[in-house]
């Protein structure tokens, strides 16, 4: 307080006589002013608020864009893999013998006493009811139907050395000569 009356001294002794009162005029006109300033500061801020997320979300659709095209590349290349192995499938010859009319001559003939070892070493379920064969002499079956026939067989039969085999769905022990695809023996189940 004391400052301002020494502020209000040193006035007189310039030449200033009095400072002028705030009218009610001046106050309200002042108010609105501030009323404006801050409803106009409340407009700016929201309008950089939105500025602000406009950008984020503009900058997010950017790196889906980017996302989409690097996995659309991707896929082209994935398909051009899979065209290559289906081609790959579909060139690659079922078997090296080539069944023309009727059925080749078997490239494996086995008599009772090798179907009864491979018998006692491949032990296979009675077939379901109603089980019906799949498989014929001569089919083509695919490499990966196929195992290989067990070691001790191949060491008592020497013949079935690189042989496979499979089990048909009635249980019958289907044998594939060496290098072939060819089905050359069906054993039923007993």
């Amino acid at each position: 307080m004391r400052t301002w009356s020494r502020l209000l001294e040193l006035g007189r002794f310039w030449g200033v006589d009095h400072f002028p009162r705030p009218t009610l005029k001046s106050l309200s006109i002042s108010q609105e002013r501030s009323t404006a300033a801050g409803i106009w500061g409340l407009i700016m801020l929201t309008a950089f608020g939105g500025l602000i997320c406009a950008t984020a979300i503009v900058a997010q659709f950017r790196t889906l864009k980017t996302q989409i095209a690097g996995l659309k590349t991707e896929l082209a290349g994935m398909q051009r893999k899979l065209a290559k192995l289906e081609a790959g499938a579909v060139a690659t010859p079922p078997d090296r013998t080539e069944i023309t009319g009727s059925l080749a001559a078997p490239l494996l003939k086995l008599n009772r006493d090798e179907i009864q070892t491979i018998r006692d070493f491949i032990k296979v379920a009675p077939p379901p009811l109603g089980a019906t064969p799949e498989i014929k002499l001569g089919d083509i079956l695919p490499d990966f139907a196929l195992s290989s026939v067990p070691e001790p067989i191949m060491d008592k039969l020497p013949k079935l050395k690189g042989a496979r085999f499979t089990v048909d769905q009635n249980r019958a022990t289907v044998i594939v000569a060496p290098g072939s695809n060819r089905v050359d023996v069906i054993i039923n189940p007993k």
